[in-house]
């Protein structure tokens, strides 16, 4: 009787243990995807249109980057490029525009382009560490392509 009644003091702490660990992975893991969040995205600038670019990552899952624009810009409604423009790659004190994999400082580096290399805008923006990017794309090879800085970019009149 001794040993059963020790075995029912320590099952009913287990009971416990696990009922708490079981609500909050059902609070952290399946209510979000039950639930999804609904974030208001933000509307073009300016009355130009904003273009999301969607691409897959390496495990093959879609990732979309949604624009967000800075507070600066956002609070002057300012839009400096749409897509089709064209720019050249402007103010790198010949170091040259890193062109990378997603709109982000620490995204992989897949082209460095040069002083002067003239790009379209494909898509964006998106604001991230500090910049606003550009989805570009090379006007002389569109196999080239990338998310440069918008700081390193000038438009180019037509």
């Amino acid at each position: 009787m001794k040993r059963s009644a020790g075995f029912i003091k320590l099952l009913f702490p287990m009971i416990g243990f696990l009922s708490g660990l079981l609500l909050t992975l059902l609070f952290l893991v399946l209510l979000p995807k039950i639930f999804p969040s609904r974030e208001a995205e933000p509307e073009g600038l300016n009355g130009s249109t904003v273009i999301p670019y969607t691409f897959s990552t390496p495990e093959g899952r879609g990732r979309q980057f949604t624009p967000t624009p800075s507070s600066t810009q956002s609070a002057l409604n300012i839009l400096n490029y749409t897509a089709g423009d064209t720019v050249v790659v402007s103010y790198t004190e010949g170091q040259g525009l890193r062109l990378r994999e997603y709109p982000s400082l620490v995204s992989q580096m897949l082209y460095l382009a040069e002083e002067d290399e003239v790009y379209t805008v494909v898509g964006g923006p998106s604001d991230a560490d500090g910049y606003r990017w550009w989805y570009l794309e090379s006007l002389n090879d569109s196999s080239i392509r990338g998310w440069g800085a918008e700081d390193y970019l000038e438009r180019i009149n037509e």
